[in-house]
Parts: C-alpha cells; sequence; structure tokens
C-alpha cells in the first residue's frame, strides 16, 4: 500500500518487533528517511487503521507543516482526512489494510475482522491479488442467460501491476453493481464507449 503525502509517496509496511530510533518497542512509526509507515503485526488487527492514521497526520506535519492558527488546523485536519480515507479506499480499504501480510501482499485466505465501513471489493487482480483503481468501468446492463440475471462487463487497472482486469457482476435493474460476480476477473481489454461495450478480446490470464 503506497500513499502520498504532498509530492512524497509513503510505502506501508508491517513487521514484527518493531522498534524505534531509541531501541524502544513501538506499534507504529514514521520513517521519514525512506518515506515508510511501519506496523507492528503483532497489534491487534482492528488497531491498525487507527497506527496508519496516525502515523500518516505525523509524515503530513512533517512535510506539510504545522498550522499557524485553529483556523488553519482545522482545515488542514479537514483536507488530511478528506485525503488519507480516498487513499485507503484506493488501497483496498480497512477489509485490505486488515489482510495485509508482512511482505507487503494483501492475503484473501486470512479472516479478517468484519466490522469495517469500507464497501466491498468486487474483484481483485488474478496475476498478482492487488485491488483495482477506482473508478471501475461498468457496461451497460444485460441479461444473462446463463445465471438467469442482470449483468454488467466491468473494468479496472491493477494498482499493483498495472494490467486491465475485466469480469462480469450481476447488477441491479438500475445498472448497479451488486458486488456478485458471475465470471471470474482475467487480464484483458474491455472498450467502453458511451451506453456500452463495444470489444472484448485478449482475455488470456
Amino acid at each position: 500500500m503506497r500513499f502520498k503525502v504532498g509530492p512524497w509517496e509513503y510505502r506501508l509496511r508491517i513487521k514484527r518487533g518493531l522498534v524505534d530510533a531509541d531501541g524502544v518497542a513501538c506499534d507504529g512509526l514514521c520513517d521519514w528517511a525512506d518515506r515508510s509507515i511501519w506496523i507492528d503485526s503483532s497489534v491487534q488487527l482492528r488497531r491498525r487503521l487507527f497506527l496508519l492514521v496516525h502515523e500518516l497526520r505525523h509524515a503530513w506535519q512533517h512535510d506539510m507543516g504545522r498550522p499557524v492558527d485553529d483556523e488553519a488546523d482545522a482545515n488542514q485536519v479537514a483536507t488530511f482526512t478528506i485525503d488519507v480515507w480516498r487513499q485507503i479506499e484506493r488501497n483496498g480499504g480497512e477489509a485490505a489494510l486488515m489482510r495485509l501480510d508482512e511482505d507487503g501482499v494483501v492475503n484473501f485466505t486470512a479472516a479478517a475482522p468484519r466490522q469495517s465501513p469500507s464497501p466491498p471489493r468486487s474483484a481483485q487482480c488474478p496475476r498478482c491479488n492487488g485491488y483495482l483503481n477506482h473508478p471501475l468501468q461498468t457496461g451497460p446492463a444485460e441479461f444473462d442467460a446463463e445465471h438467469q440475471r442482470l449483468a454488467a462487463w466491468r473494468k479496472g487497472g491493477c494498482d499493483f501491476c498495472g494490467h486491465d482486469v475485466v469480469w462480469r457482476e450481476a447488477v441491479t435493474t438500475l445498472g448497479i453493481p451488486t458486488g456478485e460476480i458471475l465470471s471470474p476477473p482475467v487480464l484483458g481489454r474491455l472498450s467502453l464507449s458511451g451506453h456500452g461495450v463495444e470489444q472484448l478480446a485478449n482475455l488470456d490470464v
């Protein structure tokens, strides 16, 4: 997971036995030298979100400066909160954060707590299991005879490996995706133009 702070990019890393510069054990820290946010893997999963936002706030104050008065502080906090939450969502939301392994890979087999305000992600990259950049593209709603329901082709680009990913997903009568995958995500190109799908090709994984 990567987070932008102004023109700089910080990488989130998970590590067991985290210690600060003084050698004291800690749950999280922000390393200015290599632009990294560290969270100890031994902390409770639900505490990861708090630690991530806490350390990103340190990064903001270090790189962007501290507000000069209460009004400036309120403005910076509002900007920081909106920006960080949107970046968390682009990285897969709280559920992905709680499934992040020490090697930096989101482990989809892990049983992450389900108490999360993040909306469910409908598909991941079949090549690297990365989350897809939002907003995703959605084709027109069509009746899927095989599954006997409305469905649409969807497309997204993997944030990690950069490949395009397409899949078939159930939709409501208003064309809103439900998150129910009808065909597995595959690498490929789905050309969406105007109201629908023009071309579907190159679906080799």
